[in-house]
């Protein structure tokens, strides 16, 4: 009796000859290159939007605090730490950038915000910064500090 071989039976099996198992190089190189990098941008994005957000809301509610005070440059301060507290952000992580609002009858009044954003959460790669800006309309019948 004759035994055949199992090798001719097998389809591609010539072509695939030459592989000599580089999948236990491909699979760390695969997670050390692409799917850790990938978990810090993940990790990181909501950070980002955490401190944008901080920043929208700080300079809405600055320019709010400032019109509604009827002008009081120290209302803008507050409203701005108020906003680092609810976000649970340190005191001094957002600054006011724009010149100091004044109080004129019927003018705008423009406020920005900036705030400083790292670059990747857990290691220090650098940072960017991100401006929120807000316009509110003082009013044209209003008091005006002295």
């Amino acid at each position: 009796m004759r035994v055949r071989s199992t090798r001719s039976q097998c389809p591609g099996r010539a072509e695939r000859a030459g592989e000599r198992g580089s999948a236990v190089l491909e699979l760390p190189l695969l997670i050390g290159l692409v799917i850790v990098p990938f978990a810090f941008i993940v990790l990181t994005v909501p950070t980002w939007i955490r401190g944008a957000h901080a920043a929208d809301d700080a300079a809405a509610e600055a320019g709010r605090a400032f019109v509604l005070s009827g002008g009081d440059q120290g209302s803008v301060d507050e409203a701005v730490s108020m906003v680092e507290r609810s976000h649970r952000l340190e005191v001094g992580t957002l600054s006011v950038t724009s010149a100091r609002p004044t109080a004129t009858l019927g003018s705008m009044v423009d406020i920005e915000v900036s705030v400083r954003l790292r670059a990747v959460v857990f290691f220090d790669f650098g940072s960017f910064h991100y401006t929120a800006r807000h316009t509110e309309r003082y009013p044209t019948y209003a008091r005006i500090p002295e």
